[in-house]
This record gives structure tokens, C-alpha cells and sequence, in this order.
């Protein structure tokens, strides 16, 4: 009974979590997005739908998420450490996400400048 409380209870603040983050994404199909630690994707799938874009950019460290996350052809994966020098050119993103992922994170300060770095000066990214 307790396990079930739990997994409800956290499904549906994960719901929550998310729709709030898609309430911040605007449509704009010229945006380059960003999401770390793209786990299966569903949510990645999601941002494509709001944003309008029809390519998103994710990181994934984990094997078996990659592989995933690389069937989706509207995906542009990229194998990596979020807790190293983020693999890709100054000012590049107009947006990141980072759903529940900096807490996994051993050197937090590294990702956190990687993300302004990589993020366009002017813009937002999204910590949840």
C-alpha cells in the first residue's frame, strides 16, 4: 500500500514538474534546445512537440538510455559526463533543460558554468 502511495505520489509531481517546464518553452522552430540527462526520451519527445523545433540536442550518460534516445531520429544525441566540459561551441543553446539531474551530479559547479557557457548570452536556462 505504501509503495503504491509512493509511486503514484511520484508520478504525479513528476507530471506537475513537467508541465510547468513545458508552460516556460516557447514555440519557435529556429531554437536550439538542449536537455541533459535525456533518460528515455518521453520527455524530450514532449519538448519537441511545444517548441516547434525539429531537431533537439541531449546529452545521456548511461548506455542503455543512448541507445534509446538514438532511435529517435529527431534526436541529436550525444554520449556524456555533465560533471566535464560540455561538448559543444560557445553561445550555441537558446534554452536548456535539466529535469532532475543536477542533484545526480558530483561537481555541480562545472555544469553550471558548462551552461552558461554553451547557453546564448540574454537567455534562460531551466533548473528543476
Amino acid at each position: 500500500m505504501l509503495n503504491n502511495y509512493l509511486t503514484n505520489n511520484y508520478a504525479k509531481m513528476k507530471s506537475q514538474r513537467q508541465d510547468y517546464i513545458l508552460n516556460l518553452i516557447k514555440s519557435d522552430t529556429n531554437q536550439k534546445i538542449l536537455i541533459v540527462g535525456g533518460a528515455e526520451g518521453i520527455f524530450a519527445d514532449k519538448i519537441i512537440k511545444i517548441s516547434g523545433v525539429s531537431k533537439l540536442y541531449t546529452i545521456e550518460i548511461e548506455a542503455a538510455f543512448i541507445e534509446m534516445l538514438k532511435a529517435n531520429h529527431k534526436l541529436i544525441v550525444q554520449e556524456g559526463d555533465l560533471n566535464v566540459n560540455f561538448p559543444y561551441e560557445d553561445n550555441f543553446f537558446d534554452l536548456i533543460v535539466a529535469d532532475q539531474v543536477i542533484e545526480h551530479l558530483y561537481d555541480t559547479d562545472i555544469f553550471l558554468q558548462e551552461s552558461k557557457r554553451v547557453l546564448r548570452g540574454g537567455e534562460n536556462d531551466y533548473l528543476n
